[in-house]
């Protein structure tokens, strides 16, 4: 599939993160008294996008 979107991958993979990020905050909104699972989610969320920051791998390894 990365062949045949090409330069148009990229894009969609920039997108997935932002659509996470977003799928965090709508869980917050619809969460009215008890906030620990969608900060768990975001938790877990936020490390895995930080795992694909170089400097971050680099202390990793």
């Amino acid at each position: 599939m990365m062949k045949r979107l090409g330069r148009q991958w990229s894009q969609l993979h920039r997108l997935v993160y932002v659509a996470g990020i977003l799928v965090i905050i709508h869980f917050l909104w619809l969460v009215k008294s008890d906030y620990t699972e969608p900060l768990m989610y975001g938790t877990v969320l936020v490390l895995l996008l930080a795992l694909r920051l170089k400097s971050i791998r680099k202390l990793i390894k």
